[in-house]
């Protein structure tokens, strides 16, 4: 029983970070002490850099997001508003609803006295 030959996994490329790092190997070595601290300087600005720009995009979004609150806060006053007035408007028309409701109960009181008045008339 023979069995055939695995084939071999397909070569990946290699990720871009190795390219780079086989890039700097072949970069020429500093002959001083003053260029490692060179490089070493530099390789810590770059990442406080990295740093201060990732800080400039959390500010902005920050930012974004006051802006979109100081936005809601607008709309909240005029809602507010609008319910006040809402409010003042029902208290006025209960008012004059109960002016309405006490009128209507003084005419009725008024017209049963004229009625007994006239009933005392007509009977006697």
């Amino acid at each position: 029983m023979s069995t055939a030959p695995t084939p071999l996994p397909a070569r990946r490329p290699r990720p871009d970070d190795v390219e780079r790092a086989l890039e700097r190997v072949h970069q020429p070595i500093p002959n001083t002490l003053d260029d490692l601290g060179r490089m070493a300087g530099e390789a810590v600005m770059t990442q406080f850099e990295s740093v201060a720009k990732a800080t400039e995009e959390m500010g902005r979004e920050v930012k974004e997001r006051v802006t979109a609150l100081e936005e809601a806060l607008v709309e909240a006053d005029r809602d507010l508003k609008m319910i006040e007035e809402a409010a003042h408007s029902v208290r006025e028309k209960g008012k004059l609803v109960q002016a309405q409701v006490a009128q209507s109960a003084q005419l009725s009181r008024e017209l049963r006295e004229t009625l007994a008045k006239v009933t005392k008339r007509v009977e006697g």
